[in-house]
């Protein structure tokens, strides 16, 4: 290859490749291009390795509407610039480059494609009106910080951005992922237009990645994983039909909004998924059309605002906690498969209808007068440790100790299956709210101590009668 330009063209009905995988001869020094040409879309291969000249840097040009494949070691300084057509890097094996300089896709008609079924590490800087496009199985690692495209697809692998991508749309097709430890987003701190279809996509945000995204991942069973910061700005997320699922993890940030969807669910449904060991708290209103709440870890989760969530929710560690103090919040579920705990801290009140099962525990705080209706069979203990908690619903199958702290009350209208124990200073209450007089029935022990008694005794000799209170203690009352 001479200094200057070099021309290849594929322009007829066959695709042209080069198989030889040694790199190219020069005759003279100084700088040259080699440019790839022709109107044949087919997979035009340059197999060899090209390579900086005597003298000079090679520089390669993709110029014209059909595609080259490039599959050789390259290791020319120059840069590549696509015109025209499409540049892939690699044919669906763990070779080929574009040497080591930056990739200019000048045109909206010009495409710089990865198909590689490794992991690659792209350091140059892409540019340019055209598009990038992650098509092979292995995932591409963009590790510049300046990188800027027109658009940007991923129909299959992992397009990983260390460092930064400017891009104003992000289409994800078929089972692709999309990681990003760096910053993804449009100019000017605006979202990218993000669209999905019938496939399976993934969203990664590492800690310390910012994605910038907001639009319609389709009607897969999407996942989006966060460690980092998620910005959907006005126009917010769609998860699409399919059984989706949102992680927040220690250190996620979720601005915006998230909607799970409608349509295609099956079993459990949509899950929003919380794993902390830092305690955080979540707005109900970043959040719709989830089904299922899973809270995993160790710490506190804060549930303000609404929450509902129509399949159930489980606790695998830590708190779940309704509500902070007088900032309420409100959790509508069938069911709390509760292996953690389950706190109602709301200086409001507030009443629980769902069915609390598991062999956690259960903690009321807040000032506020919390009543549980539901038929509960957690094995966990029962805390009042403040305000007043109304047990109304049938807790027979929930056979752990209840436990009344100095200044708390105990009250309600159902069934208590173990036994209660409320301190001194402590009051216990039953009957319903606001005073009413009902029956409470303790399965187990009541050890009453040096608290505070709160009984109507409206009707003489008639024991239960409609104003009168009545404890039935099935075990000693002391």
């Amino acid at each position: 290859m001479q200094t200057g330009v070099s021309f290849i063209e594929s322009s007829g009905t066959g695709a042209v490749v080069f198989s030889n995988t040694g790199s190219a001869a020069y005759i003279g020094s100084g700088n040259r291009t080699l440019a790839l040409g022709g109107t044949n879309t087919g997979l035009n291969t340059m197999g060899g390795t090209i390579i900086d000249g005597p003298g000079g840097l090679t520089q390669l040009a993709k110029n014209d509407s059909g595609t080259w494949v490039l599959t050789g070691n390259n290791s020319y300084s120059g840069n590549t610039v696509i015109n025209d057509g499409n540049l892939v890097i690699g044919n669906g094996g763990t070779s080929g480059n574009a040497g080591t300089g930056n990739v200019v896709v000048v045109n909206s008609t010009s495409t710089l494609s990865f198909n590689r079924s490794d992991m690659f590490n792209f350091t140059g800087t892409i540019s340019g009106a055209g598009k990038l496009a992650q098509i092979g199985a292995g995932t591409t690692v963009l590790t510049a910080a300046g990188n800027d495209t027109g658009g940007t697809s991923i129909s299959a692998g992992t397009l990983q951005v260390n460092g930064g991508l400017t891009t104003p749309t992000i289409a994800m097709t078929g089972t692709s992922a999309l990681t990003v430890n760096g910053t993804v987003g449009t100019t000017a701190g605006g979202t990218s237009a993000l669209t999905g279809d019938a496939g399976a996509s993934t969203i990664n945000v590492g800690n310390g990645g910012t994605l910038r995204a907001a639009g319609d991942l389709g009607g897969g069973s999407d996942i989006v994983n966060l460690t980092g910061t998620l910005n959907t700005g006005a126009g917010g997320l769609n998860l699409g039909a399919g059984n989706d699922t949102l992680t927040l993890n220690d250190g996620a940030v979720l601005t915006g909004t998230v909607n799970a969807g409608t349509g295609g669910e099956t079993g459990a449904g949509d899950t929003f998924r919380v794993i902390n060991t830092v305690n955080r708290t979540v707005q109900g209103a970043g959040l719709s059309g989830f089904e299922s709440l899973d809270k995993q870890g160790s710490g506190t989760l804060t549930l303000t605002g609404d929450h509902s969530y129509s399949s159930g929710t489980t606790i695998q560690g830590g708190t779940l906690q309704v509500g902070s103090g007088a900032i309420a919040g409100t959790l509508t579920t069938p069911t709390v498969a509760n292996n953690g705990t389950l706190a109602f801290n709301l200086n409001n009140n507030y009443s629980f209808d769902g069915a609390i099962s598991g062999t956690g525990s259960v903690n009321k705080l807040g000032t506020g007068t919390t009543t549980l209706t539901g038929t509960n069979s957690y094995s966990g203990a029962t805390n009042i440790n403040a305000g007043t908690l109304l047990i109304n619903g049938n807790q027979s199958a929930a056979t752990g100790q209840t436990n009344v702290a100095t200044g708390a009350t105990l009250g309600g209208t159902g069934i208590i299956g173990g036994s209660v124990t409320v301190a001194d200073g402590g009051t216990f209450a039953p009957g319903g709210a606001g005073n009413a007089p009902g029956t409470l029935t303790i399965n187990g022990n009541l050890a009453l101590g040096n608290s505070n008694l709160n009984v109507n005794f409206g009707e003489a000799n008639v024991p239960g009668g409609a104003f009168n209170d009545l404890i039935n203690v099935g075990g000693n009352m002391t």
